[in-house]
This record gives C-alpha cells, sequence and structure tokens, in this order.
C-alpha cells in the first residue's frame, strides 16, 4: 500500500490533486501532463526540460538549482526550505502542508 503521509495537499492555499496512479493530476485548477517516460513534461502550458541527470532543469524560462545532496534548492530566486524529516516545508514564504 502507499504511504500518503508526506503527500503534499496544499501550497498556501491552492489544493493539489492526484490521479489514479497517484500523480499529481492538478495544482489548483491548473492540469499537469507527462511524457512518454512518465516525467511532468507540463504545467500548464508551460514546459518542464529535463538535464543530463534526468533532473529538472528549467520550468518555462525559470532554472532550478540543486545544493550539494542533489535536493532542489531554489526555483528562481526563491529559496524552497525542508523540515528535519526532508519535506518541503516552505517555497519562499509559502508553507507547504502534507
Amino acid at each position: 500500500s502507499y504511504d500518503y503521509s508526506n503527500r503534499v495537499d496544499k501550497i498556501g492555499d491552492v489544493r493539489i490533486s492526484y490521479d489514479y496512479s497517484n500523480r499529481v493530476d492538478k495544482i489548483g485548477d491548473t492540469r499537469i501532463s507527462y511524457d512518454y517516460s512518465n516525467r511532468v513534461d507540463k504545467i500548464g502550458d508551460t514546459r518542464i526540460s529535463y538535464d543530463y541527470s534526468n533532473r529538472v532543469d528549467k520550468v518555462g524560462d525559470t532554472r532550478i538549482s540543486y545544493d550539494y545532496s542533489s535536493k532542489m534548492d531554489k526555483i528562481g530566486d526563491t529559496r524552497i526550505s525542508y523540515n528535519t524529516n526532508g519535506s518541503i516545508e516552505k517555497i519562499g514564504n509559502v508553507y507547504v502542508s502534507h
């Protein structure tokens, strides 16, 4: 069975919904689409690109950066912070609920 305890439910006031395969289906009203290898292809009309390590490189024109342990560190200039169990706690000043 799947452990739902670490799944993101909301980012601020925006609800996250999931499909039958437990993939993110929508962020608010924005649909998420996937490519042939089951990676996120688009968020709404915004294309996602990947680097040579198969990590997200850009969301549209916004670069994603990673810390020394390969955790996502920033989206553009917006810092991502994590709680003690390694889950995302905040994106900028917006709290993420699980």
